[in-house]
């Protein structure tokens, strides 16, 4: 069962809900020394857990881009083959 405390936590968090699975998996194999201290670390651990979602999710961004970008290249140089 999760802890009522981890859940309340979780439901008033803006956290991705990807993350909220993660952290429940990873609560419940914890030992007790280590859930008390991540209730008590909530706030922080919260944060840093939001700006790696943020870096994760920008980096995704720039490689799509990139992606597009030489797709892009790769088309247009196609063309320019295929035309000659």
């Amino acid at each position: 069962m999760v802890n009522s405390e981890l859940l309340r936590k979780l439901v008033l968090s803006d956290l991705d809900p990807r993350d909220r699975d993660e952290i429940i998996h990873i609560f419940e194999i914890l030992p007790d020394d280590r859930k008390v201290a991540v209730l008590d670390e909530w706030d922080p651990l919260v944060e840093r857990i939001r700006e790696n979602r943020r870096k994760i999710e920008e980096d995704k961004r720039l490689f799509v881009i990139k992606s597009l970008d030489k797709l892009e290249r790769d088309l247009e140089e196609m063309e320019k083959t295929a035309q000659t």
